[in-house]
């Protein structure tokens, strides 16, 4: 997230001054909000009682999307005087994850929607990479990646990836996913330190004085 600047929590403007992002850095920040259990779990949530001694409390999920549309997993509305009516759209069909955002739309639920079926129908699932590809092994260490690089993309887009082996330190290669050209990730590759014993080196060393090594 590059273009974001938070001065609090909730998101209201303070004495005029609120905070700043784009619709991009918000689905960066949903996507990697969507991996938490909890959050999901809450963002989802259509309806929420709480019963206590005294009274019933109910909370009813503003997102419309959740009772409209069978695929929506979750999302955020909002709104203030200065950015209007936004919107934040998680839904997953097929094991296509979508994440859509919109700010000063006043037909934000609609085109949501129609953006989601846009989606579905049109991007396709590509593994870049995956987890079983060695990309070193050699006496000392194996590098690999750390998990499968999937994607979602149009069948026009292109796709490639990168990698750098450091020498010095192998645990600090990585690997840089594109598309179309640009860098989309950089994670370190995953690194494994194969260990030689003292004592398999003592038995070589033995082998090697009775030439059968």
């Amino acid at each position: 997230m590059k273009n974001s600047k938070f001065i609090n929590a909730h998101g209201l403007e303070e004495d005029g001054v609120g905070n700043i992002s784009t619709a991009y850095d918000m689905a960066l920040l949903t996507s990697y909000a969507m991996k938490n259990e909890n959050y999901r779990k809450i963002t989802g949530t259509k309806r929420y009682t709480l019963k206590t001694n005294m009274n019933n409390y109910i909370w009813n999920n503003k997102h419309k999307l959740l009772n409209l549309y069978e695929y929506t997993t979750g999302g955020k509305t909002g709104f203030t005087q200065k950015a209007g009516r936004t919107l934040v759209t998680t839904a997953n069909k097929e094991n296509k994850n979508i994440v859509v955002v919109s700010f000063n739309l006043p037909d934000d639920f609609n085109t949501h929607m129609y953006l989601l079926d846009k989606s579905f129908k049109n991007l396709i699932s590509k593994t870049i990479i995956s987890k079983d590809t060695i990309i070193l092994d050699n006496s000392n260490y194996k590098l690999y990646p750390k998990k499968d690089y999937k994607i979602l993309l149009y069948s026009k887009e292109e796709t490639s990836y990168k990698y750098y082996i450091d020498n010095n330190n192998p645990e600090k290669s990585y690997i840089e996913i594109y598309l179309n050209n640009k860098l989309l990730i950089k994670e370190n590759l995953g690194y494994e330190k194969k260990e030689w014993s003292e004592n398999k080196y003592l038995f070589k060393k033995l082998l090697w004085g009775l030439n059968l090594w």
